[in-house]
């Protein structure tokens, strides 16, 4: 064999050889690179939105706790639980009404009795429904709770409660349910941002031994839909109900379409998440790019082996250049480029393998800059979950959660340097009859007015003003022995005396005073923050004792 044809040989066998590796390579790469993304995307969002829904279970705990600790709610039901005076209830029906009245989120509050019995429902829907022994009731006696129930009447549907104890000085007098409109929860899960055409985020809950129910709003479907958990399309969903969370790159949904899909489980509820997209979109774009590289290839070993036939001399050292750029891009170099070719298939050849490289790298461009998008609607979603999760809604200042972490470090870190900490309790003097009198919305302007005169009292770093429940407030000051603090709560109760917010039923003064209990402590090791609190609460008690608006240390 003449040594044109070997070269021919040659030629022809490293030119197929080089584009076969080089397209698999890329082909190969490109699907890893966009399943990558697509699991990044579904994972991220998974995350997101069981952060969401945690984030709307302890906001509604909160709205209900608001509602309980109306004290002449509790009243109300003790003298009717005594009496079985029907005024009383009246009483308790008027302060649920105003309670949700401009709250869309709640659709329903009702009152369960001592023996199960549903004494106040402001829709009437439920007053002979009894609870005695159903677990909502059985736990709400004990502690607030988040429950679920599927109303078989209308579609399957399913409705959130949240329960909590009724108590009056230890005393347990029923229970307090709030059922939530999940309009708000489906507008969660009804953004199909970043899951173009075919995804969704689904909900789902074990309906039986055998069944599950698809509840949320599905995508493709106009009602909830009850799955049987041994079914193909019931896997997905099954995995996220196992408390199995993953990543399934291979599933079938419940329309019976190849998805990949991400699991998440609401433990607070038993609620299974799945977010999911289905492949054929996902890889879409892929197999486009298998067709045209298809085509690619049959196009340069037609132009190979005729230019290697005509002019296998002279295109020898074209074709090592061609191989040598294509093993860059196959090992992922898609920098350098063919610079001279010649005017024919040859060029052709080199002219698209630089446009290959020049699409691969915009590809990549693009790809990272998804992921940075993605990434930076991640931390900001995070950001604000965080702070919402941290502040009190009414008056912009921390809430009892934040004062309980702030105060633990703050504790620690003063048990370590030997360092006073104090700790104020700042009680509204006779703040129900600013309620009963001038009406919540005035109520809460003051609150709003007393957390504004807190705020510009606490000016250091460390320090911390926080709404401590209802009409209390606490303020956290480090590093501040006795003095300090007394010079902190005579700022604070004089500047709310200048107020001059109108309180004419207060049997001290005529408008807004506030009784404040002080506790100061270099901590020891034997000591616990609880404590550190329990002297301030007896401070507090004292000064009302007295007579209230005072400074009791």
């Amino acid at each position: 064999m003449s040594i044109r044809y070997k070269i021919l040989l040659i030629l022809f066998f490293l030119a197929t050889t080089t584009l076969v590796l080089i397209t698999a390579t890329y082909y190969y790469y490109s699907q890893n690179l966009v399943k990558l993304e697509a699991v990044n995307n579904l994972e991220s969002m998974a995350n997101v939105q069981k952060q969401r829904l945690n984030s709307y279970i302890d906001n509604n705990l909160e709205k209900l706790k608001l509602i309980n600790s109306r004290t002449q709610l509790r009243i109300s039901l003790k003298e009717y639980n005594k009496t079985n005076n029907k005024e009383q209830l009246l009483m308790i029906h008027k302060i649920i009404t105003d309670s949700i009245k401009d709250t869309h989120s709640i659709e329903n509050v009702f009152i369960i009795g001592l023996d199960g019995e549903t004494l106040i429902d402001p829709s009437e829907k439920d007053l002979k429904r009894s609870s005695r022994y159903h677990s909502l009731f059985l736990e709400a006696m004990k502690k607030p709770t988040v429950h679920y129930f599927i109303d078989e009447l209308d579609k399957k549907a399913t409705k959130i409660l949240f329960a909590a104890p009724l108590r009056l000085d230890n005393e347990f007098l029923g229970a307090i349910v709030m059922q939530v409109n999940m309009d708000s929860l489906n507008e969660y899960l009804h953004d199909y941002t970043g899951l173009g055409l075919s995804g969704e985020v689904i909900m789902g809950l074990n309906y039986s031994e055998d069944e599950m129910l698809l509840f949320t709003p599905l995508r493709f479907k106009k009602t909830p839909l009850l799955l049987r958990k041994e079914l193909k399309t019931a896997k997905t969903m099954s995995t996220a109900l196992k408390n199995n969370e993953t990543t399934l790159v291979n599933s079938i949904d419940y329309r019976g379409a190849n998805v990949i899909a991400v699991t998440r489980y609401l433990d607070k509820l038993g609620f299974g998440i799945v977010v999911k997209m289905d492949r054929d979109e996902i890889f879409g774009t892929s197999y486009e790019l298998k067709m045209i590289i298809l085509k690619l290839i049959i196009f340069v070993i037609a132009i190979t082996v005729i230019v290697s036939i005509i002019l296998s001399k002279q295109i020898t050292k074209p074709v090592i250049d061609i191989a040598d750029v294509a093993l860059l891009i196959s090992q992922g170099n898609f920098e350098k480029r063919i610079r001279n070719y010649s005017h024919d298939e040859l060029g052709q050849l080199s002219n698209a393998l630089n446009q290959m490289a020049d699409r691969l790298i915009d590809s990549n461009k693009i790809l990272e800059a998804k992921v940075n998008e993605r990434t930076d609607e991640l931390r900001k979603s995070n950001s604000k979950l965080e702070k919402l999760s941290q502040t009190d809604s009414l008056t912009n200042i921390a809430n009892r959660a934040k004062f309980d972490t702030h105060l633990d470090k703050s504790f620690r870190r003063s048990k370590r340097y030997k360092k006073p900490i104090s700790l104020l309790i700042i009680d509204i003097d006779y703040f129900k009859s600013v309620n009963d009198r001038y009406g919540h919305q005035i109520g809460d302007q003051y609150l709003k007015k007393v957390a504004t005169v807190l705020k510009d009292a606490v000016e250091r770093v460390d320090d911390l003003c926080a709404r401590y429940g209802g009409e209390e407030f606490a303020v956290i000051l480090e590093d501040t022995d006795s003095k300090g603090a007394t010079i902190v709560a005579q700022k604070i109760r004089q500047n709310i005396i200048d107020l001059k917010l109108e309180n004419i039923e207060s049997k001290v003064e005529p408008y807004l005073t506030v009784s404040i209990g002080i506790t100061t402590s270099v901590p020891k090791e034997d000591i616990l923050s609880d404590e550190f609190i329990k002297k301030a609460d007896e401070a507090l008690y004292k000064a009302k004792e007295r007579g209230r608006n005072m400074i009791v240390h």
